[in-house]
């Protein structure tokens, strides 16, 4: 039997609407630069300081004629969306300002931007997904001008500024997904017929230590076990199949003191697919629960609560869209991911976890003396013209949810002091 995290300890996934659970984070929904039936905007990364990166549609005018294509870009909460000139599928982003591209690092406090070499003998553009915050930056290249579909034919791939570009000495690695900032790398082995297999590498000490072995036996080729990501702590997240399973995806954790153990099963009645993403400092874990985009939900999952479906504890999420894959979890709680509205359009968002201050009228949440000041008044105003949850002061649900009563209630509230 698999070594479960206790069921006593597991919610199962909330399916019910956001107004029958308390809200625990507030929706943004990050649209296309061009907005039609085949919009797309996914986001994929989000920094510390809040700054996201993704694809979208966009459009442009040649000719009399009107070119739909994708394009990267980055958002920020004060500027919104800004496209990413010249970037190819960026994926990654660190706490420095720095964006993973497809062959490229953009540096976008300096505004500059780097094209990673090749390795030698290998073939063309090395794909980066990952980078940390000293630059390290990892994914994989081709050995071959082959088709490589089942990824068998590649090699992983780090590089940074001061090491320049290289591999790393794990047999049969075949790519590196993740990178922590203790230079702590996950990623997958590929044995026949392209069944991934699960490693961890330390870049400092050169260690390496298989998971994929301490996974209960399954016939040859059976089991299939894949890591998503890996906190600075050292705890990894991953997905994999086995017969018990019935070769459905489950989530895994493993950490070097804390061994392995395993995510609970889907509630009965769901689809079937657990599909971790991310984990934070936290322990904090998001993904998507099912498979197909059509009928999968985002889920977020810590040891207290278990797995909740996020459509259910989110505010100011739109009629009719749907939060479908979760794909970053960062250490402030913000998650980003994608959805789906109707109509096969895709649209991102930003999930930020809703903060009730002590004290309601220090919006701000300043320490220093006078407590409350004009910046509390600013930071109402902010909150408001975005939308936010926090700015419906007096609580009220009938539409105008938020309104000049809401101004009222925030001044009682600022005059009456804090305690």
């Amino acid at each position: 039997m698999l070594n479960r995290i206790p069921l006593a300890m597991v919610a199962g996934l909330a399916l019910a609407s956001a107004c029958q659970a308390q809200s625990e984070y507030e929706c943004i929904v990050i649209d296309a630069f061009h907005l039609g039936a085949s919009s797309q905007t996914s986001l994929w990364d989000i920094s510390e300081a809040g700054v996201a990166c993704g694809l979208t549609t966009t459009s442009q005018t040649v000719g009399g004629g009107t070119s739909v294509y994708l394009t990267d870009f980055y958002w920020t909460p004060a500027g919104g969306k800004t496209a990413l000139a010249g970037a190819s599928s960026v994926l990654g982003i660190n706490n420095q300002g720095q964006i993973a591209g497809r062959n490229e690092v953009f540096d976008l406090t300096g505004g500059t931007s780097i094209t990673v070499p090749h390795l030698p003998g290998l073939y063309g553009p090395p794909v980066i997904v990952s980078i940390n915050d000293s630059g390290i930056a990892v994914g994989w290249m081709k050995e071959c001008n082959c088709s490589n579909s089942s990824g068998m034919f590649q090699v992983p791939y780090v590089w940074d500024a001061a090491n320049g570009a290289r591999s790393i000495p794990v047999t049969g690695a075949k790519s590196a997904n993740r990178v922590n900032n203790a230079g702590v790398i996950v990623g997958e082995i590929k044995a026949a017929a392209g069944v991934p297999e699960a490693f961890v590498y330390d870049l400092n000490t050169g260690s390496t230590t298989l998971l994929h072995p301490l996974f209960p036996p399954a016939p040859a080729f059976e089991l299939t076990t894949r890591p998503t990501d890996i906190s600075d702590e050292g705890v990894v997240v991953g997905e994999y199949t086995s017969p018990e399973t019935g070769y459905n995806r489950r989530g895994f954790l493993w950490s070097s003191t804390g061994g392995l153990r395993f995510m609970p099963p889907p509630p009965a009645g769901t689809p079937v697919d657990i599909r971790p993403a991310s984990i934070n400092g936290a322990g904090t874990v998001v993904g998507q629960h099912g498979y197909l985009l059509a009928e999968s939900r985002a889920f977020v999952w810590d040891e207290q609560r278990g797995m909740r479906d996020l459509n259910a504890i989110s505010s100011s999420i739109p009629p009719g869209f749907t939060l479908r894959r979760a794909w970053r979890i960062n250490d402030q709680g913000w998650i980003v991911g994608d959805g789906t509205g109707g109509g096969g359009v895709t649209r991102g968002f930003v999930l930020r976890p809703i903060v009730t201050p002590a004290c309601y009228a220090n919006c701000d949440g300043s320490s220093s003396a006078p407590v409350l000041n004009v910046n509390d008044f600013i930071c109402f105003q902010n909150e408001f013209a975005a939308g936010g949850s926090y700015a419906n002061c007096d609580g009220s649900t009938a539409t105008p949810v938020l309104n000049v009563n809401d101004f009222v209630c925030f001044q009682t509230r600022y005059a009456a002091g804090c305690p």
